[in-house]
């Protein structure tokens, strides 16, 4: 049995969870291209027009807070999500709601808003 979810406190904590609750799940088990074409344009529309919703700077600087934490861990593991690459063109660059997206998150969103 699925436990019952929480409500949003905000719009941002909203977006979050709609993101990697569903739109992810919907990306890694997608039964044909139209699924997966729908949930990345679905990422790809979330993330360029709700990039400053309420409540999205307290869940980035929690973000940010989390991966300093684990950042020693993290290090000489390849390329950070938050760098510039090919595969995001900037995209987390003054976007709160990628900002705080979990960083396994942030590499599938920036993969699909490509």
């Amino acid at each position: 049995m699925v436990p019952a979810a929480l409500p949003c406190r905000s719009d941002g904590e909203l977006l979050v969870t709609l993101i990697t609750r569903h739109l992810v799940r919907l990306l890694k088990t997608a039964p044909n291209l139209q699924v997966l074409d729908g949930a990345t344009l679905a990422i790809q529309e979330l993330l360029r027009n709700y990039s400053r919703a309420d409540g999205l700077d307290e869940l980035a600087a929690q973000q940010a807070a989390q991966q300093a934490a684990q950042g020693g861990s993290r290090q000489g593991q390849g390329q950070s999500s938050r760098e510039v690459s090919p595969a995001n063109d900037g995209v987390a660059e003054g976007n709160l709601l990628f900002a705080a997206l979990a960083p396994e998150v942030q590499v599938g969103a920036a993969i699909s808003s490509h």
